[in-house]
């Protein structure tokens, strides 16, 4: 059953896309792109989890996704903090608006009060000194990449360094770039113990599954760049209440990742 705006006069807000931000007594009508301002969906207060005001715009969460309103789409930066404030007013008059209140300002506290994550940036720095270290002394190459035979020889460490090897430039940088961004919002989101426990199962069921496929050969950081993104969509589907609106990724950013990986898959070989 899709729910509609109730009939009673809304609070308007005009995007400079041309889209519109509408209060009604039930719900909100949002623009869902920013590109296509005539897009836009009709969210119950009921599904709100958390409205944060950041420098980038407003961040809305709901229960079945994330959606940011940017700063500049709207006339003055107060026209934000408005919105945030109207929304958490209608929230409070839910039958439990006290308690959804309540799990928001933990959501802003823990906003705050967060350290910087640096699993990510560590990781991204690792990869490319292995890189550097192998386009220096070539050798390194041979002893580092990861083949089924070398793993039935026992030679361990190449279940760690073949993570470090990269084809190109490109490759390096498009990992070491995924490292960084979704290993640090994953630390953000579980700490940095448990991602880095997701980093480690990730590798090694990476390169175990290279292992069990009989790969004549593997190399890349692409394995735990998929198990942090695994790791953020397990929590955007199943506990998206448990996270600051800001930290979530839309899910239609899981979609395109998921359609580019397969065309790269099938197009692109060695992939």
């Amino acid at each position: 059953m899709v729910e509609s705006p109730s009939p009673s006069e809304a609070l308007r807000f005009r995007t400079r896309s041309g889209g519109e931000i509408a209060l009604f007594d039930t719900g909100f009508q949002h623009p869902t792109s920013r590109w296509f301002p005539s897009r836009s969906r009709f969210t119950p207060y009921r599904e709100l989890t958390h409205v944060a005001v950041t420098a980038r715009g407003l961040a809305i969460g709901t229960t079945r996704g994330t959606w940011v309103i940017l700063a500049r789409q709207l006339a003055t930066p107060s026209e934000l903090e408005a919105i945030a404030a109207m929304l958490r007013d209608r929230v409070r008059e839910l039958p439990t608006g006290e308690e959804r209140l309540r799990r928001m300002r933990a959501l802003d506290e823990r906003m705050e009060t967060a350290a910087r994550p640096l699993l990510g940036g560590v990781l991204a720095g690792i990869i490319i000194g292995i890189a550097a270290a192998a386009w220096v002394w070539p050798t390194l190459a041979a002893e580092f990449i990861f083949a089924a035979s070398h793993a039935e020889a026992g030679e361990a460490w190449r279940f760690v360094t073949l993570h470090g090897l990269h084809l190109d430039l490109v490759h390096l940088g498009l990992n070491a770039v995924a490292l960084w961004v979704l290993g640090d919002l994953l630390e953000s989101c579980i700490g940095r113990g448990r991602a880095g426990l997701v980093a480690a199962l990730s590798a090694a069921g990476a390169a175990i599954g290279c292992a069990w496929a009989a790969y004549p050969d593997a190399l890349g950081a692409s394995g735990i760049v998929s198990g942090f993104a695994g790791a953020l969509l397990v929590l955007e589907l199943q506990a998206p209440a448990t996270l600051p609106a800001p930290w979530r990724l839309p899910r239609r950013v899981f979609v395109v990742a998921v359609v580019l990986d397969l065309g790269l898959v099938s197009l692109l070989p060695g992939i």
